[in-house]
């Protein structure tokens, strides 16, 4: 594993290489210590969850094995595929594949899809299929997404894209439903601000919502924030 590190939340990103087959993959160091809150705020983890009770000392580092937990329950090789090695409580490793940015690099990188028609609807129509791929063997699991957007959809070296951070994401009830208020705004549909919530298809909404900004800049019903106001 190199020295060279971007830092993170939880810690830092570094490149390593399997030694098996020589593959580079991308590293996270996780250090629980390292985190500015450790502690996270209980009321905002519960309306963010939808959920009613807090486990017993819930931290930061709980969050981080919920998000692993559930996104190795899926399937595709449209994921990232995190593989894990624990130091117990306080560090843990995170390998998964070398990735070369998100959706908003991707445009920077190929130019304005605008200019090209033929070149706008093969992208397009492409990250339609991979990423619709990606969601479908996540319902299958039953599980939601809940925060599908630009940044969350990565690409490799190979063009392939992976549909990646599992941190909103919850499993269906036994009612077929999550609820709870989830994602970005600019990507989510009215149901998220309801009480009666709302199954897999509010991630096709997300996948509608991030069709729309990667074509025109912008979600359909404002600005979304974060860094799409790059494209």
């Amino acid at each position: 594993m190199s020295n060279t590190q971007m830092q993170g939340g939880f810690g830092g990103f570094r490149l390593a290489v399997r030694l098996s087959d020589g593959e580079r993959l991308g590293a996270k160091v996780l250090r629980l210590s390292s985190h500015p809150d450790a502690k996270l705020n209980r009321k905002a983890w519960l309306k963010m969850r939808g959920q009613k009770k807090s486990p017993t000392g819930f931290s930061a580092w709980d969050q981080v094995r919920s998000e692993l937990g559930l996104a190795r329950k899926v399937k595709s090789p449209l994921l990232p595929e995190a593989l894990v090695k624990d130091e117990g409580k306080h560090k843990l490793y995170m390998f998964s594949k070398l990735c070369e940015g998100d959706l908003i690099d991707l445009h920077s990188a190929y130019g304005k899809v605008g200019a090209d028609p033929e070149h706008r609807f093969e992208l397009t129509m492409s990250m339609l299929c991979q990423v619709g791929e990606a969601l479908r063997a996540a319902h299958a699991e039953g599980i939601v997404h809940r925060d599908t957007k630009l940044e969350n959809i990565l690409w490799t070296a190979k063009g392939k894209l992976l549909l990646a951070d599992f941190g909103l994401a919850m499993g269906l009830g036994a009612d077929g439903k999550v609820s709870g208020f989830s994602g970005t705004a600019g990507y989510i549909g009215e149901e998220a601000f309801g009480d009666e919530g709302y199954d897999a298809r509010f991630d096709m909404f997300g996948l509608g919502a991030t069709v729309v900004a990667f074509l025109f800049g912008e979600t359909p019903f404002g600005d979304a924030g974060d860094r799409s106001h790059q494209l």
